[in-house]
């Protein structure tokens, strides 16, 4: 499984170099994001009690399940983007190019999660 960030220096280093994502497991970082957004969903509604559950909130947690897979998706992406163009400055420097790698997408799962949204689905 690649990262964002692998992609896109990859991309930057080769431009006819063709990656490809296995469906698995994306579909596999979706279903980790469903339970994320169902657990805490489900979290709330225990807390609010069952008689007091309207439809509102039953929508509202359907929403927020693509407010968390639009928003990782974005995370990432933009991670993705600072890490390829930083790795472009450390071509020289084959020391720095591992540690860039490592630390940008360390960087996208923490910001993911203090946003509360999926931190695996941000570095993918």
């Amino acid at each position: 499984m690649f990262s964002v960030l692998i992609l896109f220096v990859l991309i930057l280093r080769c431009p006819l170099h063709l990656c490809s994502l296995d469906k698995r497991h994306m579909l596999n970082c979706v279903r980790a994001c469903g339970r994320q957004v169902l657990y805490r969903m489900f979290s709330e509604f225990s807390d609010i009690g069952a008689v007091n559950i309207v439809a509102a909130d039953v929508l509202l947690g359907m929403v927020s399940f693509f407010v968390v897979i639009v928003g990782s998706v974005m995370i990432g992406t933009l991670m993705g983007l600072a890490g390829g163009f930083s790795a472009r400055f450390t071509r020289h420097l084959h020391v720095m190019e591992p540690m860039v790698v490592v630390v940008i997408t360390y960087l996208a799962f923490i910001v993911a999660e203090m946003f509360h949204l999926s931190g695996i689905l941000s570095y993918v």
